[in-house]
């Protein structure tokens, strides 16, 4: 396996097409800007290095900050692809946690769309690159509004907090908790990477270890799961 590191500085702004983007404070951002950010991380993370919101877990600024999580958010990178990489048999991107409702552009095609932060992400990108320069955007969308759509569809549920937060396959603490903040981040909450392979796939491992009762000696059969790519 090969792969390509997507790690480190990124760029973001607001999703200016967010159905909440009223909920920006004004004059905060410009539409053509974007900003440094860092991956893996999240948005306030990223607020607060560009000191474009107060540290929220100061005083009563948590309060001040709740309207990054009614907006959504674009991050992008460009990258280098050399040939070589992509003579490669298959190639996948591989996130292993995106928070939460993301899309996955590379070079302005869509790969798909996510709703989980707790597992890690597979897609095959192959069509999708080329030699040279390259390009990968993902756009986060806003978290409340997206749970709040969920429950609009599913119905109300009978919880003790909010009942559309239940609805996210996200960290309820991000929501608010009694011991910590109400922070409904977004973000590349870990690391990304594209990864290249020339035949198949080692896509899982188990070994079953059996010790003897005299505990001099022991049995171990593995098994290997493959994705074949070629013949």
């Amino acid at each position: 396996m090969t792969s390509i590191d997507l790690n480190g500085a990124w760029q973001f702004q607001p999703d200016w097409q967010s159905p909440r983007i009223t909920d920006l404070p004004g004059g905060l951002f410009k539409k053509d800007e974007w900003l440094p950010a860092e991956a893996p991380g999240t948005v306030h993370t990223d607020l607060l290095a560009q000191e474009k919101i107060p540290d929220p877990f100061r005083n009563d600024n948590e309060l001040q900050v709740q309207w990054v999580a009614e907006v959504g958010w674009r991050y992008r990178r460009a990258f280098q692809a050399p040939a070589e990489f992509l003579s490669n048999d298959e190639l996948h991107m591989a996130a292993d946690g995106l928070d939460t409702f993301a899309t996955i552009l590379i070079n302005g095609k869509p790969v798909a769309e996510t709703d989980n932060m707790f597992i890690a992400h597979r897609f095959a990108v192959k069509p999708l690159l080329r030699a040279g320069e390259n390009e990968i955007e993902i756009r986060f969308d806003s978290p409340v509004h997206r749970a709040q759509e969920l429950e609009a569809r599913h119905g109300k549920l009978a919880v003790a907090l909010e009942s559309p937060r239940v609805y996210a396959r996200k960290a309820q603490y991000s929501f608010g908790w009694d011991w910590g903040p109400k922070l409904a981040t977004s973000g590349i909450l870990r690391p990304i990477r594209l990864e290249g392979f020339r035949h198949f796939r080692i896509d899982d491992v188990l070994a079953d270890v059996r010790l003897d009762h005299d505990l001099k000696h022991a049995s171990v059969s593995v098994k290997i799961e493959l994705e074949k790519f070629s013949n």
